[in-house]
């Protein structure tokens, strides 16, 4: 109605009220009725099923239907769990075909300072695809030192890896593993937070754990 009102804003226009008998086109057509329609008497085969005779049956149809079906639930049992629970995602394998192709990371500690070279941390280095693991000891946890032990200990000996993968640590996710990644080409992986399974590393962590409480 405003766009219509715009438009005719430009003229100048008298209204002027006509009576029903001196305008029985439009009078008719204002009365037109509709007649509700039934799915027995849809002549196409193709669509009668999906014609709808009642308001309960398209309720019922919304109720059972995948999309809208969990609103209901919801607005019937508001403080049930189960109906409110967050729809778990589909947990997808990390596969690797050859060696360097996954790189996994991780980081341990703090643990008490040794006694000769002053150590407080582990960084787990681990290719997906062999299992083989380097384990680097660290004096600092900063992004900086992590960046330049990888470089030193893993891509000077084996070159960069296609994908890396990480947790969500902030080193981890700090601008300068952000720009390594970005200047070797590297594809970097953080994996969530409550599923450190995801990380390769994670398996040879538990190992090292118990190495280093014994």
């Amino acid at each position: 109605m405003i766009r219509w009102a715009l438009k005719l804003a430009v003229f100048n226009i008298e209204w002027e009220h006509r009576p029903s008998t001196q305008n029985t086109v439009a009078d008719v057509l204002s009365r037109v009725t509709i007649e509700s329609i039934m799915g027995e008497n849809v002549n196409c085969a193709i669509i009668r099923d999906f014609v709808l005779s009642s308001r309960d049956q398209l309720i019922e149809e919304q109720r059972t239907e995948p999309e809208l079906g969990h609103i209901y639930r919801y607005l019937e049992n508001p403080e049930d769990s189960s109906v409110n629970a967050a729809i778990s995602g589909r947990l997808i394998t990390i596969v690797s075909n050859y060696p360097n192709e996954i790189v996994t990371l991780d980081l341990i500690g703090p643990y008490p300072v040794s006694r000769v070279r002053r150590n407080r941390y582990v960084l787990v280095i681990t290719d997906h695809f062999s299992k083989w693991a380097r384990i680097v000891h660290l004096k600092k946890s900063s992004a900086r030192v992590i960046a330049d032990s990888f470089i030193d200990n893993y891509i000077s000996r084996f070159e960069a890896p296609i994908k890396l993968i990480s947790d969500n640590d902030p080193q981890f996710i700090s601008d300068i593993f952000e720009n390594l990644s970005e200047r070797l080409g590297i594809r970097h992986v953080k994996t969530v937070v409550y599923r450190p399974q995801a990380n390769r590393t994670e398996h040879v962590n538990r190992n090292l754990v118990q190495i280093i409480a014994k």
